[in-house]
């Protein structure tokens, strides 16, 4: 083996093409060019955001050499007889492992049935992995698997493995996060575009990533009803109602059953739902698949919907043209304004900012044909 050391002048050319990896692919392709020097024979593989690391082997995205790319029914027999999720489990500190040394002696290692079954029929005599977490959660790990003739892993070795880790750790937390805020935005833009009601976005563990206005005033409904909601301040009641949380969790039993079948599955799976007490009010529930590359973990989006008698009529009689048109929000606008409300007074009543207050009422405006509040006001007398 050459000597190692990332001051070799291919090895530190190859560290600084992964600190400018911007993209899976740029990634996989820094990742093998630095083994490729360091560990020319080894076999590797790069498995990114573990959907459940103590549950499953499964990731958004599984980067392998011809020669670690496995079906899945390799890796879930492998599972069962898995000595490193617990070992990491159980040492939250760990960063760097060798799966030789987890065993109390040689001997053992090479009796077990990791080795045995599933290490030797492919010449492999030793592997390491470099574990990325988020929190105590790993979230993502490198694997190296090395071949009979190489011999065992050296401290050596070990050393410039645990000098590249925070190398690859500040590229891994970079590209995952940057996918995540591509996949947020382009999500929400995408159904903002076709879908006819707002939108909340939950992610993988149905935690909310984006909520609007309309979207917490529409849960506050759910949870309370549309006569104890009225007053109410959306943001500070703010919850998931239980209906649609238990809808996001079938989707995802069932997502994770499809992608069990068919691992290269994408799309999205939807379910519609009727509030138990108000059937005007609905919502539909979408589980949608991640970044086309398997880089993001699937997001949750809902849509609120009112059916159309049941929109909150305006409190004045009034014959201006473009009143049909108001969205549930602007109706709202509307009557606070017939009640004498100020701007401010509005924003305060419906938690909204003052500036969105003034570009719902430019959108008022603009539908009922008026220049401006004024003119508004007289005719809804």
């Amino acid at each position: 083996m050459p000597t190692l050391s990332l001051d070799r002048p291919r090895v530190h050319s190859r560290v600084l093409q992964l600190h400018d990896a911007r993209t899976l692919t740029e990634l996989w392709e820094a990742t093998r060019g630095i083994f490729q020097e360091i560990a020319p024979d080894d076999a590797l593989s790069i498995y990114l955001n573990y959907f459940d690391f103590s549950q499953s082997w499964k990731a958004s995205a599984v980067l392998s050499t011809p020669e670690m790319a496995k079906p899945a029914s390799w890796h879930e027999q492998r599972r069962k007889v898995e000595v490193t999720t617990p070992f990491l489990q159980e040492h939250a500190d760990v960063r760097l492992y060798r799966l030789s040394r987890i065993f109390p002696n040689p001997g053992e290692f090479r009796r077990s049935p990791l080795y045995r079954d599933f290490m030797r029929p492919h010449g492999w005599v030793d592997s390491v992995g470099l574990v990325y977490r988020r929190g105590r959660s790993v979230n993502s790990v490198i694997s190296l698997r090395r071949p009979a003739h190489r011999g065992e892993y050296q401290p050596e070795e070990m050393r410039v493995l645990r000098t590249l880790h925070p190398h690859f750790e500040s590229v891994i937390g970079r590209i995952l996060d940057a996918s995540e805020d591509r996949a947020r935005l382009g999500w929400l833009e995408r159904f903002s575009d076709h879908l006819p009601f707002v939108l909340l976005q939950l992610d993988w563990d149905l935690h909310p990533t984006y909520a609007n206005h309309e979207a917490m005033r529409q849960c506050c409904t759910w949870n309370f009803g549309p006569r104890k909601a009225a007053p109410s301040n959306p943001r500070t009641v703010f919850r998931l109602p239980e209906p649609i949380v238990s809808a996001c969790r079938e989707l995802k039993q069932s997502w994770l059953l499809n992608v069990a079948r068919h691992p290269q599955a994408e799309g999205r799976l939807t379910v519609r739902l009727a509030h138990p007490d108000e059937p005007a009010l609905t919502a539909t529930v979408t589980l949608q698949s991640g970044e086309a590359d398997g880089s993001t973990l699937p997001k949750f989006t809902v849509g609120f919907a009112t059916a159309e008698g049941s929109r909150p009529a305006l409190d004045r009689t009034a014959a201006l043209p473009g009143l049909d048109r108001l969205t549930v929000a602007e109706r709202e606008v509307v009557n606070l304004l017939t009640q004498g409300c100020s701007n401010k007074e509005v924003a305060g009543r419906l938690g909204k900012s003052p500036k969105t207050v003034a570009a719902q009422l430019t959108s008022i405006y603009r539908k009922v044909g008026v220049p401006g509040r004024s003119r508004l006001l007289a005719g809804l007398r």
